[in-house]
């Protein structure tokens, strides 16, 4: 119960900040990264349509670490551009089955809010929710606000770096023992198209606390089918010190998705 609360509360947070209003120019009918920042003191309009983004994809996964099984993922990606706002949603699942019985599954919640005071730099709040079988928690969850900067966006690539504060709360398993703690965090993200029809993509991210560290690796190569469906290969690690004996501290997916974007 206390941690729906806490995620209900950190959700409620953010939900406002959809309807604050810079003007964005849209190139092109593609990501986020590809808007360009105009002039804060005008009222831009943007097409609906074009404001959201979103894709879903679906696939199979190789973990090793904590399961060496093969089974079901799957993703969403929404984002929303609202003047000077940048809005973003990311969910993901997997499921693990043995012998056509559930042996474990893993969610994970990000929700991003970009607040652009100028075309490099922007402040940002972030609320992420995971709940995963493999790990050695129940469940964990965390708030965070801080600074960020484009170093660089182009047609062709773009890089991105976050940094900030917020507050972590963790449930371990068996023992039921709550942990809330201050974390630093920190998030890299670089993508490079290469030719028309594929992108290559590098994120990383790291919580960092005195109780224990998470960090994760996000590598992938999209290719486009058609306009509306591609694939994806990725490559994911997840990484978190002070474990118990009985787990891993190294997660890796290797997964092969079809993705579809709308």
């Amino acid at each position: 119960m206390k941690k729906t609360i806490f995620f209900m509360t950190a959700l409620l947070v953010s939900i406002p900040q959809v309807g604050l209003s810079v003007d964005y120019e849209v190139k092109d009918k593609l990501s986020y990264d590809d808007y360009k920042y105009k002039d804060q003191k005008k009222l831009g309009e943007l097409d609906d349509k074009k404001a959201w983004r979103a894709e879903a994809e679906v696939g199979f996964y190789q973990m090793t670490g904590n399961t060496d099984n093969q089974n079901l993922l799957g993703r969403f990606e929404g984002s929303y551009v609202k003047e000077s706002w940048r809005h973003k949603l990311n969910l993901d699942a997997i499921r693990t089955k043995n012998d056509d019985k559930l042996a474990a599954e893993a969610y994970r919640l990000i929700f991003q809010s970009n607040y652009h005071l100028s075309d490099k730099h922007y402040l940002f709040n972030r609320i992420k929710y995971e709940d995963d079988n493999f790990s050695n928690f129940d469940y964990e969850s965390s708030m965070a606000v801080g600074y960020g900067l484009t170093i660089f966006n182009t047609k062709i690539t773009s890089l991105s770096l976050d940094v900030g504060l917020g507050m972590r709360r963790s449930e371990t398993k068996h023992t039921n023992d709550i942990t809330e703690e201050p974390i630093g965090v920190s998030q890299i993200n670089f993508s490079r198209k290469i030719g028309s029809h594929s992108t290559f993509s590098q994120d990383f991210i790291v919580d960092l606390g005195k109780e224990y560290t998470s960090s994760e690796s996000f590598t992938a190569l999209k290719v486009s089918i058609t306009d509306t469906i591609a694939m994806n290969l990725s490559y994911l690690v997840k990484h978190k010190n002070n474990v118990t004996d009985t787990k891993e501290e190294v997660d890796a997916i290797t997964a092969v998705t079809l993705v579809y974007n709308f």
